[in-house]
C-alpha cells in the first residue's frame, strides 16, 4: 500500500463516519410518537449530554429507527422517493464509500446506538471547532473501529500511515495528522472531530456544564415537534459573534447588521426539528424570545380565497404601513447611494397628490392583508387574482375609484392601454385594463373590505363570492390539521392540480418532464404556515398532506 493510498484510508474512515451520519439523516428523520416531546426523545444517550454548554449550533438525529418509526420511514420513502426498502439501499451506497473489506454491517452496525448529534463549538469560520458524536451500544467494537483508523501497520506492507494515538485526562484517541481530526470513545459516545472539540467533549463527561443541562437548551425544547427524530438548536447571536471576523465586525456595513442582530435577538434561540408519519413529512422552525410585535394584525385571508386553488397564499403582516414605509425611505436610500432616482420618485408622488389628489401613499398605507390565488386546468380555464384586505369598505371604494382615474390619464396619455368600467353585484367600485392589441384583461374591483385583481373570466366573481371558499375544504381541513392549532397556514400548493396545469404547456412530453411532474404528483399538497406558541415563533412546512 502506498503512503497515498494509507493516507486515504485513514480519511477515507473519518470521511466515512460523518458520510453514514448524513445519510442516514435522510433515512432516519421519522417518527410516530404523539406525546409531546419534553426533552429530545428518542432511544439511545443524547449526544448533548457530552457537548459544551456554549455549543455553538447542533442537530442529533435517530439513525437507526425501529417499530413504528421504521415503518413510517419506509412507507415516507416509498411515497416520497418510490423507494422500497430505503434502509438496504442506504447500506449499499455506504459499503461503495468505504475501503475494500469494510461494510457498514461489519464496521458501524456492531456498534453504533440509536442517535447521532452534530455540533459547531466554537469559531471563528477560518478554524471552527466542532465534532460528531455517535451514540454507541458496545464499547469494545467501538474501540476496535477506533484502533482500525490508527492504521499503524497494514497488511499492505507499505509505510505507516501520518496518525498517532494519544490521551486526553485519561481517554485515548487517535489522531490523523493529514484531517487534523481525532477519533475517540467518550463514554457512551464514540467522538470524531477537531482536538479543541474533543478535548472540550472530554471536559463534559469529566464534570464539564452540558449542552443538555443549559436552560437555554432545556427551554428550547418546547418549541420541537411531538416525536421530532431530527432537531436542531442554534443560539443566534452566539454563532454569528463567534463566526464573524474581528476585521468584519469592525466593518461599518457589518456592524450596523450585527448591531440588528444582537437588538432583535439577543437571547433568540433558533430550534428546527423535522419528522415523518408515512404520509407526510413536516419541518418546523422555531425562534425563541422572538421580537416584540409592531402591532395587531388581522385574520389571515387565505381561507377566504376561492376553493379549488391550486394555489393559495395570504399574508397578514402588517402590509399597508410596511409597504408605506418601503416607499416613504427611497428618499433616505437616495442619500446613501448617490442616486436621484429615487429622489425623483418622491417628488413625483407629492406632485401627483398635489394636481390630482391621488395620494400612493394612503392607498398602499390602507391595505392589511394580502391574498393571491391560482385555479384552472389549463390556460384557457385559468382563474388567478390578488385580494387585498382594506381598513374599510368606504377606503376600499376610494382607493379603486383614485387608480381608475390615476390609470385612465396614464392610459389617454400614451395609449399603451385602455380603462373600461367594471360593474356588478357586490362591487362599489372597478374597472378594468386591457393592453392595445391584447385579449388580456385585468378587472380590479372594490367589494366590502377587499380591492381584487383579477385574471380571468370568472376570476373576479369567484374572488369576491361568499359561499364556496377554500377553508370550507376538506383539504385546507387536513393542512390546518397536520399543521397544528398553534401554526396557521399562509401558502397551500395543491401539487397534483398544479401538475394537471402544467401538462397542458406540453411540459410532460419529454422524459426528463415527465419524471419531474410524476414526481411532484407523488409529493401530494405543500403547506406552509406560521404561528406563535408558548412564546416561540413558528414556520412550518408540511409535504404530503
Amino acid at each position: 500500500m502506498s503512503r497515498l493510498q494509507a493516507h486515504r484510508r485513514v480519511r477515507l474512515g473519518a470521511l466515512a463516519a460523518i458520510g453514514c451520519t448524513l445519510a442516514l439523516v435522510i433515512a432516519g428523520c421519522g417518527g410516530s410518537s404523539s406525546t409531546p416531546t419534553s426533552s429530545l426523545q428518542g432511544p439511545g444517550a443524547d449526544p448533548a449530554a457530552v457537548l459544551p454548554a456554549g455549543t455553538l449550533a447542533y442537530a442529533q438525529v435517530v439513525v437507526r429507527p425501529t417499530g413504528s418509526l421504521a415503518a413510517a420511514i419506509d412507507a415516507a420513502s416509498q411515497r416520497f422517493l418510490g423507494i422500497a426498502n430505503p434502509g438496504a439501499k442506504l447500506d449499499a451506497l455506504i459499503d461503495k464509500s468505504l475501503p475494500a473489506g469494510e461494510s457498514y454491517e461489519t464496521t458501524f452496525r456492531p456498534w453504533l446506538g440509536a442517535r447521532v448529534g452534530m455540533a459547531l463549538l466554537s469559531g471563528p469560520v477560518s478554524s471552527p471547532s466542532y465534532a460528531a458524536v455517535f451514540d454507541q451500544t458496545n464499547t469494545a467494537n467501538a474501540t476496535a473501529f477506533i484502533n482500525s483508523k490508527a492504521a499503524l501497520s497494514n497488511s499492505g506492507g507499505g509505510p505507516v500511515d501520518k496518525s498517532t494515538t494519544g490521551s486526553y485526562r485519561g481517554v485515548s484517541y487517535v489522531d490523523d495528522l493529514t484531517s487534523h481530526v481525532l477519533f475517540g470513545v467518550v463514554g457512551k459516545f464514540v467522538v470524531v472531530g477537531t482536538a479543541k472539540a474533543f478535548d472540550a467533549i472530554v471536559d463534559v463527561s469529566k464534570g464539564a456544564p452540558s449542552l443538555a443541562d443549559s436552560s437555554d437548551y432545556k427551554n428550547s425544547l418546547s418549541g420541537v415537534l411531538p416525536g421530532a427524530d431530527l432537531t436542531a438548536y442554534v443560539p443566534l447571536v452566539k454563532l454569528v459573534d463567534a463566526l464573524v471576523p474581528a476585521s468584519d465586525a469592525s466593518n461599518p456595513e457589518y456592524s450596523a447588521v450585527l448591531s440588528l442582530l444582537r437588538n432583535k435577538y439577543a437571547s433568540s434561540i433558533l430550534v428546527a426539528s423535522a419528522t415523518v408519519n408515512g404520509t407526510s413529512a413536516t419541518l418546523d422552525i422555531g425562534i425563541t424570545n422572538p421580537p416584540a410585535s409592531t402591532g395587531p394584525t388581522e385574520t389571515n385571508p387565505i381561507a377566504s380565497l376561492p376553493a379549488g386553488s391550486w394555489l393559495a397564499l395570504g399574508s397578514s403582516a402588517d402590509l399597508g404601513p410596511s409597504l408605506a414605509k418601503g416607499i416613504n425611505s427611497l428618499g433616505e436610500l437616495s442619500s446613501l447611494t448617490g442616486s436621484s432616482t429615487t429622489t425623483n420618485f418622491s417628488q413625483d408622488l407629492s406632485q401627483l397628490n398635489q394636481v390630482t389628489g391621488i395620494n400612493i401613499q394612503r392607498i398602499v398605507g390602507s391595505l392589511t392583508t394580502i391574498g393571491l390565488f391560482a385555479k384552472g386546468a389549463n390556460l384557457a380555464t385559468l382563474e388567478a387574482g390578488l385580494v387585498f384586505g382594506v381598513k374599510s369598505a368606504s377606503t376600499a371604494s376610494t382607493d379603486v375609484t383614485q387608480l381608475h382615474t390615476l390609470l385612465s390619464l396614464v392610459g389617454m396619455s400614451d395609449h399603451s392601454f385602455t380603462v373600461s368600467n367594471v360593474t356588478g353585484a357586490g362591487i362599489s367600485s372597478g374597472f378594468a385594463v386591457t393592453p392595445s392589441g391584447s385579449q388580456i384583461t385585468i378587472d380590479v374591483a372594490a367589494s366590502g373590505a377587499r380591492i381584487v385583481f383579477a385574471y380571468g373570466k370568472a376570476s373576479l366573481t369567484d374572488a369576491i363570492a361568499s359561499g364556496n371558499r377554500l377553508g370550507a375544504s376538506a383539504g385546507y381541513g387536513t393542512a390546518t390539521s397536520l399543521l397544528g392549532s398553534s401554526v396557521q397556514p399562509d401558502i397551500i400548493v395543491q401539487l397534483p392540480q398544479l401538475v394537471t396545469f402544467l401538462r397542458s404547456f406540453g411540459l410532460a412530453n419529454t422524459p426528463e418532464g415527465a419524471k419531474v411532474l410524476a414526481y411532484m404528483t407523488r409529493l401530494g399538497t405543500l403547506v406552509i404556515g406560521s404561528g406563535t406558541s408558548s412564546g416561540i415563533d413558528h414556520v412550518r412546512i408540511v409535504l404530503g398532506a
